[in-house]
């Protein structure tokens, strides 16, 4: 790896499956942990424990991990997605290159919900990354450039083999194959050991059946027209590639490489065929689709083609929902409300917001907690006239929230928009004059300021609702 590579920050958001399997990876090849940030809604699982022990720094704060990142991974779930790509759109570098892991959803929703100047492209790859034999395709964003194309190509190959997809429209057949790749050599496998003699254990004829796909696989050239089990199953996964578009050369190596990736993956894990299956058919999605289909009898090429239809309609609901959100959304901030009356209200989420402060510098960082919390829950109701009217009515994001980073004149900054009102006659100062500001004082007063900020977002999200 060289040096440069090394020094790129890698921010991820949504620590799921295939995230999680790049990660891993990146970490085995020696990639420092200091130059990664993972961002997840629980840090208390296993593998967020893992990745804590290893160095990695672990976070529930989305932009964090975005923030100064050279490459995003949004590992999130398709729903969540256009949320969290808003959520960080404003604080990431303008070079960075942002992965949406969610193939299902269209790239032109999640470049939207960026901005139409983010670096941005979508990523199907599966478990077979984390063992460095992924099959992974690429459809890059209309921002992306070639030295850009570059280096998404070389990082992914890291974790196996790479291709280019030019079509979108494709990306859903590349979920098919590459995303649900993993789960058909252990299907086929399974299938095989089922069919062995009856005086051999599970494991055995588990372990016979991948021998024998092993050896298929080391014996054969691309002409080879043996008539085994293994070779006619290759043979069917290939042209069921074909007839979702694939060229007979590219659907040879694909197939090869998700058995290369499955038997280097079992290896590492020791797992077997049904517990890998279980990772790779999320319930309702679209391995456990063309399982179906095949335990139902159907050919693998029928199997595919109802897997394709599922994943279209899915993409296509969830899609339909994400642009109506994001209608929504860029609706309120265009929006310019012609008057919002001073409301007591106003004075009153002021007021409390400098109780918390005083709270927060008398209690210190882990006294205030609790009330940290409380800013994005019952001061809601009250804050939301107030962050309103000072977004809208007078079109300055800074001068309410501080920046985007926001720093401690997020507090002045929501006096000061409720002074606009006739709230207060002066705008407040900040309850903790800074000649008093020890260490723990100032930290949490930051920590009070980034909440203050974000319940602030979040009262403005919610307008939209």
């Amino acid at each position: 790896m060289k040096e440069e590579e090394k020094m790129q920050k890698i921010g991820v958001v949504g620590y799921g499956n295939m995230s999680s399997a790049i990660i891993r990876r990146l970490l085995a090849q020696g990639y420092p942990p200091k130059a990664i940030v993972v961002a997840n809604p629980t840090l208390d699982k296993p593998s967020m424990k893992e990745l804590k022990k290893l160095g990695v720094e672990i976070t529930s704060d989305n932009k964090k991990a975005a923030a100064g990142a050279d490459r995003v991974l949004l590992g999130v779930k398709p729903k969540n997605i256009v949320t969290v790509a808003r959520q960080i759109s404003g604080v990431l570098k303008p070079e960075a290159i942002v992965d949406s892991l969610a193939a299902i959803v269209d790239l032109d929703i999640v470049q939207r919900a960026l901005g139409p100047d983010v670096k941005a492209e979508c990523v199907m790859s599966n478990l077979g990354a984390e063992v460095g034999e992924a099959t992974t395709a690429i459809c890059l964003g209309n921002k992306m450039t070639r030295a850009n194309k570059e280096e998404s190509v070389g990082f992914y190959k890291k974790h196996g083999a790479v291709s280019l997809q030019k079509n979108p429209k494709m990306m859903n057949a590349e979920t098919v194959v590459k995303g649900c790749g993993t789960a058909y050599p252990a299907y086929f496998i399974r299938e095989m050991a089922r069919q062995a003699s009856p005086y051999l254990s599970e494991e055995q004829a588990l372990r016979e059946a991948q021998q024998s796909f092993q050896q298929y696989f080391e014996l054969r050239t691309p002409h080879n027209g043996s008539a085994c089990y293994p070779a006619q199953v290759v043979k069917k996964l290939e042209q069921a590639c074909i007839s979702l578009g694939w060229s007979e050369e590219q659907a040879r190596k694909d197939i090869e490489q998700l058995f290369r990736g499955y038997f280097e993956l079992v290896k590492k894990t020791g797992e077997f065929p049904d517990q890998v299956i279980k990772r790779v058919a999320t319930p309702g999605g679209v391995t456990a689709r063309v399982i179906d289909r095949l335990e139902a009898g159907d050919s693998l090429a029928h199997a595919f083609a109802a897997g394709l239809t599922h994943a279209e309609g899915l993409g296509q609901t969830i899609s339909d929902a994400l642009n109506k959100e994001l209608d929504q959304q860029q609706a309120v901030d265009a929006s310019v409300p012609a008057s919002i009356p001073a409301l007591p209200a106003l004075g009153s989420g002021v007021k409390y917001l400098e109780g918390v402060m005083h709270d927060a510098v008398s209690q210190g960082v882990n006294g205030s907690q609790q009330n940290l919390s409380d800013l994005s829950g019952s001061s809601i109701h009250s804050l939301k006239p107030l962050v309103a009217s000072s977004l809208h009515k007078h079109g300055s994001s800074e001068s309410l929230l501080g920046g985007r980073d926001f720093h401690s004149r997020s507090f002045s900054g929501l006096a000061g928009g409720a002074s606009k009102f006739g709230v207060f006659a002066q705008p407040r100062p900040l309850a903790v004059a800074p000649a008093h500001r020890s260490a723990p004082v100032a930290s949490a007063t930051q920590k009070l300021a980034q909440a203050v900020g974000d319940a602030a977002v979040k009262v403005v999200r919610s307008l939209a609702r």
